[in-house]
């Protein structure tokens, strides 16, 4: 199943998960600003050893408005 995310201006697979690169390409912000709020805990963020990396579903739940666990604390 391959679905359009909004931004990207490209397909990608359900489920793949998003680059830092990606996410700022998509927010059209610098990549270290996606890495400032990342390591401030803004945005949920899945680390995999030395990356993180950005679930499609979690970033838009993020730009609707919706807190993450960690805001919500």
């Amino acid at each position: 199943m391959r679905a359009r995310l909004r931004g990207l201006g490209r397909c990608v697979v359900t489920g793949q998960l998003l680059t830092a690169e990606q996410l700022s390409e998509r927010w059209q912000v610098p990549v270290s600003q996606v890495y400032r709020l990342t390591r401030d805990g803004r945005i949920p963020a899945v680390r995999l050893g030395r990356y993180y990396r950005y679930q499609p579903a979690a970033i838009e739940a993020f730009e609707n408005g919706e807190t993450t666990t960690k805001e919500a604390a």
